[in-house]
């Protein structure tokens, strides 16, 4: 015997046939003659017929096509790190109009669905070759920056970096290209240094002392700036120098009678002024760091201090954010505060790489944890603010609207077993107009409610709750058009079922309750007021008498 499983029956078009048949059928065997029991043996074949035609479009159709969109938006899910942020947005883009051609109920366009999947899969392959290809050259430059690192002065290599920290920073529009160095101007910039440099130590060729300073800087990362500021002090030295050479006979005289009292001051002032001619030199944030470090009451330690906060760049340890948690920083700084763009490595494994303002997340950044979430987007004061993609890491990914970190505005949540919420949220919640997809996990609780695979709805929610006017549809079929509170529907509204009847009227808490209408599938009606739920429902006429009891069902008011 033959079994028919209705839930097949997605298209309307086979739908229709296959009811018509069978209420052909039905007639036939309302005849109750020897001719109609023959031919109902026919007509049921034509039934079959109708049946299996019809379950080898929802398989070619809708299961093959449905199956191969789930596997591989999985896959590009796991992979999406190996993918270009922008890369990774144009594939998101392509899932909602598959995800709409498939939730049709039409095999025709349930079909179109798949060429545009094989282009999703296409495109999924290419972004990851040319992400590669991307960061392969984004190597290449960065490994180039740094063999000039110490070959031009600092301007010029910030300047060349801040371009590369550009590139690295996540992106929302389209993928940069890598810049080759300006190979005239590298050049005039490594000539220039250079120049600069021989020019000194000519003039100091006969004081190997003060030369020395100067060819610590053949080795060093400094800045013009700095170099002129020693330039300007040895030849000072140098000057001092050619006029003690007059009277340097004295100078021994006295320094003979008071070195017992001299040394020991002269030493710790000669240590310390070599120290932070040191400092100067390499100027970094750990070098004048160590200076104070070494003379805490030094006679430098406000310059060193001043020096700090005016440095654009540098590597901090020990940071506390205003939560009480601990990192390293590697990046730009303003007063020597994280501000512009730096990565942050904390204490308990997680990353951060991005913009930064006073010391906070703020702006367009990535954040990572070790438990393979991740959030890439916009932030204000180290909270999730403005538009970004939230991955938990276990296969459900939010993507859209964030206030002070929690989902607020519109945005798309898609869960791991296929589900899906698109609309308004506020404060974490669906809330406003949104429609729910359940996913392919029967009995999954999303919100609160249990749903079954096929079910969906579309209206407005309240803090996670359907709440307002809305329509919620059934995998068997069933569609409630109405009023809901807290999950169930709650005021004027109607329930049809796949059969083709309906129900007009109130709902109470989930349950009819006041005056309404059935209309069967055929076509007969039944006013009143009711009570109960479909299963179990009572009519009573206008004076409050029972009418009848029973149950909706197969299109029919069926009483007990």
């Amino acid at each position: 015997m033959e079994k028919f499983d209705p839930n097949t029956l997605r298209d309307p078009y086979f739908r229709k046939k296959f009811d018509a048949k069978k209420a052909e059928i039905e007639s036939v065997k309302a005849q109750h003659t020897y001719v109609g029991y023959a031919t109902n043996r026919s007509l049921f074949d034509e039934l079959v017929e109708i049946y299996q035609e019809n379950n080898k479009h929802f398989t070619q159709d809708y299961q093959t096509n449905l199956s191969s969109f789930r596997q591989l938006t999985a896959q590009i899910s796991t992979q999406q790190k190996l993918l270009h942020p922008y890369h990774f947005q144009q594939l998101r883009a392509s899932y909602l109009l598959i995800e709409k051609k498939l939730t049709e109920q039409s095999y025709a366009i349930n079909a179109e669905a798949k060429p545009l999947i094989d282009a999703l899969a296409e495109d999924f392959r290419q972004y990851l070759a040319a992400f590669q290809q991307w960061q392969s050259a984004l190597k290449a430059y960065e490994a180039g920056l740094s063999d000039i690192k110490t070959s031009v002065w600092a301007e010029f290599y910030e300047q060349q970096m801040q371009q590369c920290r550009q590139l690295k920073a996540p992106i929302q529009n389209e993928v940069p290209g890598i810049p080759e160095l300006p190979q005239e101007a590298l050049a005039s910039a490594i000539a220039d240094r250079k120049d600069k440099v021989e020019t000194l130590l000519t003039k100091l060729e006969k004081h190997p002392k003060l030369a020395a300073q100067v060819s610590a800087f053949s080795g060093n990362y400094c800045t013009l700036k700095d170099f002129e500021s020693l330039q300007v002090q040895l030849l000072k030295k140098l000057k001092i120098k050619l006029l003690a050479k007059v009277g340097v006979w004295v100078i021994v005289v006295l320094l003979v009678g008071s070195a017992a009292i001299v040394a020991p001051f002269a030493y710790k002032h000669f240590t310390e002024e070599k120290s932070w001619t040191s400092a100067q030199t390499t100027n970094t944030w750990e070098a004048y760091e160590a200076y104070l470090h070494a003379y805490p009451n030094g006679k430098f330690g406000e310059l060193a201090k001043e020096a700090m906060m005016q440095l654009p760049y540098g590597s901090l340890e020990g940071l506390v954010t205003v939560s009480g948690e601990s990192y390293s920083y590697d990046g730009e700084l303003d007063a020597g505060v994280p501000t512009g763009q730096g990565k942050a490595v904390f204490e308990d494994g997680k990353t951060y790489e991005g913009a930064w303002k006073a010391g906070s997340f703020w702006g367009q950044g990535h954040l990572s944890l070790p438990d393979g979430s991740s959030y890439t987007g916009e932030w204000e004061e180290g909270k999730r603010h403005g538009n970004g993609t939230d991955d938990n890491g276990q296969g459900d990914v939010y993507t859209g609207e964030w206030w002070n970190d929690k989902r607020h505005g519109q945005g798309t949540l898609i869960a791991k077993d296929g589900a899906k919420y698109l609309g308004q949220w506020v404060e974490g919640l669906p809330h406003g107009q949104g429609t729910y997809m359940a996913g392919e996990g029967s009995g999954a609780s999303e919100f609160g409610f249990e749903w079954v695979s096929g079910s969906s709805y579309i209206g407005q929610w309240k803090r996670g709750k359907r709440q307002g006017t809305g329509t919620m549809r059934w995998e068997d079929g069933r569609v409630y058009q109405g009023k809901w509170d807290n999950n169930k529907p709650h005021g004027q509204g109607t329930l049809t079922w796949q059969e083709g009847s309906i129900f007009r009227g109130k709902w109470n808490n989930g349950q009819i309750d006041g005056i309404g209408t059935f209309v069967s599938k055929f076509r007969e009606e039944d006013t009143g007021t009711w009570k109960g739920t479909p299963e179990a429902v009572t009519l009573y006429d206008d004076q409050g008498v029972q009418v009848k009891r029973g149950r909706l069902v197969n299109g029919l008011f069926i009483g007990d």
